[in-house]
Parts: structure tokens; sequence; C-alpha cells
């Protein structure tokens, strides 16, 4: 994100403050953004530290055996505590901004990611004036219970039980961050002076020594390195890297291909480009490289979604997916090779059923239909029309997923009904029809 899109908070707080896996939630993030979108995103992430950790703390007095737990629990009772952050502090501000439109719909997609069924909080008081903590609290110990129950967490106490007892933390829990945040009843030793809230209702008549920096004594809270700013860098995702790893793993799986053959390319943590680029930003970068590329994105059915998912992952990630992709096509090729069929009549088989992607635009004289294949004297096969066009690699994780749907045999009929020849074709036909 560029230097001038930052909320009071960004440099105030996320430059001190991090929750381990949950760094897309931040407010720099969001795809329209805006101050007080910013501040309040940043404001649920401070506030889901301490509902966070004041459920961690109670579970580990006799509910649940935590020190038996996945870490899988403890990244997704964060992701519910700020949703449930989140709710709070739009509820007592009456500010619904960043839990509306396209902010919604990134948060809540990003929250079906670490937490499932959380993400129902997202637009939990949109049309809902005033504060239900029963409501609230109810539907967030359900969401605890559902991320226990998927973490394979074995309570002393039967399930029923133990509902209560995490509705009672809930709402201690939220009752405490009021204080925290400075909504009355403010506590005498809060770290904060005046309220946090004032900037969602003022936006910036606040004064800048307003906005303070709570000290990071929680369980939760990381120190983190300052962050770089330079031009359209957001942030940092080495400790995200276990995420992002099983994202790419995931990616792997919905190609039905065996992990063991393309585990070599993920590097190592020490050596791997966890830079977090602003994708809308770094978007026109390459609009700059490649002229014309945006309006290809465009005409290819490219979303804003499909920019974030691509170019909002650290850079080592898109050159997972890259190597990904040549990789199972020199596989592919080869093994049929093997079988006695000619080179030329294997790549074809292999185009028929697999997409093949660029960065670079038609317009582009860096262009090339090949870029990813095993090829190499390719021009003749270039000129008679044989290689297909690639589609943007922003569609790469759409495209996966809609391949991770559909059986081979499946994926053959769609070919034939739709009377075309490649995967490619196929894809580009069916984005134009609105069915990918």
């Amino acid at each position: 994100m560029p230097q001038i899109q930052k909320c009071p908070l960004c440099d105030k707080v996320l430059d001190f403050l991090h929750l381990p896996g949950l760094a897309t939630l931040y407010g720099r993030n969001l795809p329209e953004w805006d101050p007080k979108s910013c501040y309040a995103a940043d404001l649920a992430a401070i506030c889901s530290v301490y509902i966070s950790s004041s459920v961690f703390d109670n579970l580990t007095k006799g509910l649940v055996p935590i020190k038996n737990s996945k870490t899988q629990w403890h990244i997704e009772r964060k992701g519910t505590s700020f949703a449930l952050a989140l709710a709070f502090i739009s509820s007592v501000s009456k500010f619904n901004g960043a839990v509306t439109g396209a902010n919604a719909q990134y948060l809540r997609r990003e929250l079906d990611r670490y937490s499932g069924t959380s993400s129902e909080l997202i637009q939990f008081y949109d049309d809902s004036p005033g504060l239900d903590y029963a409501a609230m609290c109810s539907r967030g110990a359900r969401f605890f219970e559902e991320s226990m129950r998927r973490a394979n967490l074995k309570p002393r106490k039967d399930w029923l039980e133990m509902l209560p007892h995490v509705h009672g933390m809930l709402v201690g829990a939220l009752a405490g961050a009021g204080s925290y945040l400075g909504v009355n009843p403010r506590r005498a030793d809060s770290p904060i002076s005046g309220s946090l809230m004032d900037f969602l209702e003022k936006g910036d008549q606040v004064s800048q020594q307003q906005i303070f920096v709570p000290e990071p004594v929680v369980e939760d809270i990381d120190l983190q390195k300052p962050r770089n700013d330079q031009k359209f860098i957001v942030g940092d995702s080495r400790r995200d890297f276990p995420l992002w790893e099983k994202r790419c793993m995931e990616a792997v799986d919905e190609r039905r291909l065996p992990r063991d053959l393309f585990k070599d390319l993920i590097p190592n943590l020490d050596v791997a480009d966890h830079v977090l680029r602003d994708a809308r930003a770094w978007v026109e970068v390459l609009e700059g490289t490649f002229p014309g590329r945006n309006k290809w994105l465009e005409d290819e059915g490219v979303q804003d979604s499909d920019i974030e998912d691509f170019w909002g992952a650290p850079p080592w990630v898109q050159n997972f997916r890259e190597a990904l992709v040549k990789k199972e096509f020199e596989l592919q090729v080869s093994t049929t090779v093997k079988g006695g069929v000619e080179f030329v009549n294997a790549l074809s088989m292999a185009l028929f059923f697999m997409p093949t992607f660029s960065i670079a635009c038609p317009s582009s004289s860096l262009y090339r239909r090949t870029t990813l294949l095993p090829v190499q004297d390719s021009r003749e096969l270039e000129e008679s029309g044989f290689f297909p066009e690639p589609l943007p690699f922003e569609l790469f994780s759409r495209v996966n997923n809609f391949m991770s749907k559909h059986t081979d045999r499946e994926k053959e009929l769609l070919l034939m009904g739709n009377d075309v020849r490649t995967m490619n074709a196929l894809c580009r036909k069916l984005i134009a029809d609105g069915q990918l």
C-alpha cells in the first residue's frame, strides 16, 4: 500500500504488535481502503488480543487440556476473536464501514481460511442497532466450540455443559475489552488515555496524540521488526510462513498431485522472500512494465479478489505457483512420452487437460505462449497456432478450484460439450458465461 494510505494505528500500533498468522486481517490490506475502515480493522486486531488471551487463560484452568492441543486451534481462536472484536467495535461505535461491500467479502474470505464459520460475525450488526451481548456471545461461544472440535480437543466436561462456561467467559472478555478500549467504564489501569473509539466517530478531528501504543505484554503479542516503508511494501509474512506453506500444499492437492514431488518447490524459511506488497498498487506497476496489461485482465474476467489472492501473497508463493505449473507440465509430458507417444502429441494431450498462465500480456514484447512449457525450439509450433494463449496468473486459484471439483472424465465432457480443444479455451468460455 502506498505510504499515504495509513490510519493512525498503522504506525503507532501495528509496528509493535503482531498476531501470528493473521496479518492479512490488518486494515492496510482491505480492498476498499479508507482511514476509518483501516482503523476499525486494526482496532479489532488489538481488541482480539485481549479476547483471545482471556479465552485461552480461562480454558487452561480446567475446561480443555491445552498442553496437548494442536496449533490449528490457536490460530482459529485468534481468528474468531478478531471477528468477535470487529462486531463489538462496529456496534459500540455505530460504525459499519469496515464490514460492508468488498471489505466484508475480503474479511469473510480470510476468516473462513483461519477459523471457519466465524466469518458470520463480520456483518452481524449491519442491520441490528444497539448492543446485544447475549446474541453475540452465544454465537461466539458456538464458534469457539466448533473450532475446538475441528482441532480434536477433548474437553473434561460434556460439550453442552461446557458451552455456558464459554458464554460467560466471552461476556467477561468483551466487558474487559470495552474498558481496554476506553469505553465506559474505563479501567483505572488501562494503558489507554481517552478512548480509541473517538477516531471512528470524529475521524481526522482527533489529535494524533490521542492514539496510544499498548504495552506488548499479552500472551498473543510478539515484537515485530519495524515495517519496511519502501514504496508498495505493506508488511512481512515471515511469521505466516507455515500458513502459506499449507496453502501451497493444498494447491498441489487440488491438482491431485503427489505432495512428495513438489515439496522441494517450497524454499527454506531463511531464504524465502517474505515481503508483502499492496496488490492493487503492484498491478499498476506491472501496467507500466507491460502496457495494456490492465485491459487484458479486464478482458479475461479477472476480479479484484483474484488480484488480491495472487499479488497479496508473498513473492515466494507466487514463484511456487509458477514452478508448480511448469513442473506439472514437465512430468505429464515426459511420462506420456515414456509411454510411447510422440512429443508433440504428448504436449497436445497435456494442453487438453492442463491450463497455462502468464504474467506478461499479449501486447508485451516479453510475452511468450511457451514460457512455462517444456519446449525449446518451438517457433514453427507457435506460428501454427498450436499453443493456446495463456491465462493471467491472477486466475490461478480460481482455475485451480474449478479443476479440483471435476474428474478428468468430467473435464473431457466439458471440453467436448463446449467444442474446445484446450483447458485454457474451456476456462475462458466458462468465465465469460459466469460459470467459473
